[in-house]
């Protein structure tokens, strides 16, 4: 009699952890290519939309070639993926003005990482996917990808950015971002304005650092008779910013302007370099000289400048001190003004 208590009681057992073993796999787990809920944010233009794995998997999708090379050469993930463009998604909150924009790509651990206009329209270094040789710079598909065709969802995902082509080529592994929950569109800021001559420039830091740059030693002494600022800059001359808005005559005053909108006015003959000058030791006045009127961004050797990103200096080669207040800070505008 116990003996036939105890098999009904091991049967009843197992029937019972059966039955919750079915109900686990039945409503908790869930396939990878079902992963319930929203997987993906998108933001940009002032627009947020979110979205389920299945919509995303709605888009018309992308099919191509595209494998990994690492720092140390090891070629890795060659495979025929499937996935959506990542311009398909930024159409979704009004695509990129411009070449100002660049895009932060999340991961579900925080990790983030930052993709150029020209990265973002696929425009990347690749190699070949069987030696890895260097092949420059192609044109490829941004893609973020989720499933590898007739094998199933991909590892690290359910999204991964990969960068794909009907030839193949490899990318740098570091493009790849793995576990992909946002994507965010942004704007690199304007840095400087000009405005004269009835035209208007505006201009990134990474554009202003562009122009032909100018290096020279300068330095300032102020009211009270110290010396301060000394140092090798580097920057551009104000005169080859002008020359983009058409040139200044001695008909016109320069405006700088500064981005709490302090501003201060230059004359012709300061903007041209004619100014009072002392030694950089002493600071003994030494007349007029002719310096060059810089904006400045960097100090050499050491990295960007105090009260910046932009600031007005005069540099030479025998590095003259001037007046402080001619050393306008935090310059975001020049404009030329009537006089």
């Amino acid at each position: 009699m116990k003996k036939s208590v105890m098999i009904y009681a091991v049967i009843s057992l197992l029937v019972l952890t059966g039955t919750a073993l079915g109900v686990y796999f039945g409503v908790f787990y869930e396939p990878p290519d079902t992963v319930a809920g929203d997987v993906l944010t998108v933001v940009g233009n002032g627009n947020t939309e979110t979205y389920t794995l299945a919509e995303i998997k709605a888009f018309e999708n992308y099919t191509g070639y595209g494998g990994t090379k690492n720092d140390y050469g090891t070629l890795a993930n060659y495979n025929l993926y499937v996935g959506i463009p990542i311009l398909t998604l930024l159409e979704e909150i009004g695509g990129m003005a411009d070449e100002n924009c660049y895009l932060t790509v999340t991961a579900s651990d925080d990790y983030a990482k930052d993709y150029t206009y020209s990265m973002i329209n696929g425009n990347v270094t690749t190699y070949n996917n069987e030696t890895g040789a260097d092949l420059g710079y192609n044109l490829l598909n941004m893609v973020l990808i989720y499933e590898i065709v007739d094998e199933g969802p991909i590892d690290d995902g359910p999204l991964r950015v990969a960068y794909l082509s009907p030839e193949g080529y490899l990318t740098d592994a570091s493009l790849w971002v793995k576990s992909v929950v946002k994507i965010q569109l942004k704007i690199i800021p304007i840095a400087l304005t000009l405005i004269g001559n009835g035209n208007t420039e505006s201009y990134t830091l990474e554009e202003v650092m562009a122009f032909e740059n100018y290096t020279g030693y300068g330095g300032t002494k102020n009211d009270y008779g110290t010396i301060g600022n000394y140092n090798h800059y580097r920057g551009v001359l104000v005169s080859a910013l002008l020359d983009q808005i058409g040139g200044m005559t001695e008909d016109y005053a320069l405006r700088v302007t500064a981005s709490d909108n302090f501003h201060q006015d230059y004359l012709y003959s300061v903007v041209t370099g004619n100014v009072t000058t002392f030694d950089n030791q002493t600071g003994e006045d030494l007349g007029y000289n002719l310096l060059n009127m810089v904006l400045i961004y960097e100090i050499v050797d050491e990295g960007p400048i105090d009260d910046g990103p932009l600031r007005v200096a005069y540099l030479s080669p025998e590095g003259y001190l001037t007046e402080a207040s001619l050393w306008a800070k935090f310059v975001v505008k020049l404009e030329l003004i009537a006089v």
